[in-house]
């Protein structure tokens, strides 16, 4: 939804620079349904209309400096969400490897590979974790150090586009 500056600020509103706008372009309709009801899902759920309301209810009593500052971060937290939607919604596969079953093994195996990396010494859900590192044949994942760990995401990157 568009607001006009002069509905929102009233007779006496500063000069605003037009930002530069962002449309998202793209030509899969399913793609621009997503989009739409990913924004739609964060306007209600961060009460973007209520936040302009409110907005446009203080206009003749806060400072116009005040006011320009909160629509600013009104248009910033928009902004973000509309970045958010378009981020998960042009999400591409990887087309440059043929899918393969050897191929997905590998990709998992690096995966969790990287998983384990990040989660070395932390609280994890060990049955869950140890039941997908089964399935990707890897044995024994929590004996293994930082270092062993570095070679085998090498490994596994370096064994992927070879298939």
């Amino acid at each position: 939804m568009d607001f006009d500056a002069k509905s929102v600020l009233g007779a006496g509103y500063p000069h605003l620079v037009r930002p530069k706008g962002r449309c998202l372009k793209c030509v899969v309709k399913r793609t621009r349904v997503a989009y739409l009801r990913r924004l739609c899902k964060f306007t209600e759920r961060h009460r973007m209309y209520s936040k302009m309301k409110s907005l446009q209810d203080n206009v003749g009593t806060v400072s116009p400096r005040q006011m320009s500052i909160a629509m600013n971060k009104w248009d910033r937290e928009n902004a973000e969400h509309k970045l958010s939607s378009e981020e998960h919604c042009n999400q591409f596969k990887n087309d440059y490897i043929e899918f393969s079953p050897q191929t997905n093994l590998w990709i998992k195996r690096r995966d969790l590979y990287k998983q384990l990396r990040l989660e070395l010494g932390k609280d994890v859900n060990v049955t869950h974790f140890a039941r997908s590192c089964a399935v990707a044949d890897i044995q024994e994942p929590f004996s293994l150090t930082d270092k062993e760990i570095g070679h085998r995401i090498e490994a596994c990157t370096l064994e992927t586009p070879a298939l």
